[in-house]
């Protein structure tokens, strides 16, 4: 049997491509910060919808963390039918307009369209997903 060999390691040298490691690394921070921020009213949020409903849109605004998206808060014209303007699974950017006393989400597309783009004309209602039938 042979003896254990002590040794003492002064430094490690590990070769990755700082790229390919960093990336994750800011994506998972910013993620971690999204989360224990919680939702703040005025903010605008890059979510996605998760469900439509005859009144409007349920939107994921940070993971876990859904608001409705009113169909009257979808565009600055009417909106015949929710569908007209996106489906499950879109992406949507909405701005947080409130959040009531039960921690619900109140969500505003055509609020964060206008601050996004202050000088464009009013959000048609028709430039969704059916393209004006």
């Amino acid at each position: 049997m042979s003896a254990p060999i002590a040794a003492k390691i002064e430094s490690v040298e590990v070769a990755f491509e700082k790229q390919s490691f960093l990336k994750p690394l800011r994506l998972s921070t910013g993620l971690i910060e999204q989360i224990t921020e919680g939702v703040k009213v005025g903010k605008i949020y890059n979510g996605r919808v998760t469900s439509i409903k005859d009144f409007g849109a349920f939107v994921e605004i940070l993971p876990g963390k859904d608001g409705l998206c009113h169909i009257s808060e979808l565009a600055d014209e009417y909106v015949a039918t929710v569908s007209d303007i996106c489906k499950v699974g879109d992406p949507m950017q909405v701005k947080v307009i409130a959040v009531d006393d039960q921690d619900r989400v109140k969500l505003s597309r055509r609020a964060a369209i206008r601050e996004l783009n202050p000088n464009a004309p009013p959000v048609p209602a028709k430039a969704g997903r059916n393209g004006g039938r």
